[in-house]
């Protein structure tokens, strides 16, 4: 079932102009909670760290958003 969705989301240029700008400010917000809990917590996160929060973060968004494309479209 991903791995179709996955198919249809990745050749199908209008999801990417349609939802680029929505994903990125929730990437934006989420990463901005999640460094903020961070500094709340008095930690400290590597360069390294971050960068692969951010890539997770971007990987669950997109995920998120190619899910609700497809149920949209009735892709399974």
């Amino acid at each position: 079932m991903v791995s179709k969705r996955f198919g249809y989301v990745r050749t199908n240029l209008e999801f990417v102009s349609l939802h680029r700008e929505d994903m990125e400010r929730l990437v934006d917000d989420a990463l901005a909670r999640f460094r903020a809990k961070t500094e709340a917590a008095d930690e400290q996160l590597s360069d390294e760290e971050s960068a692969k929060a951010e890539k997770s973060v971007r990987i669950i968004m997109a995920s998120r958003f190619a899910k609700a494309w497809c149920e949209l479209r009735g892709v399974e």
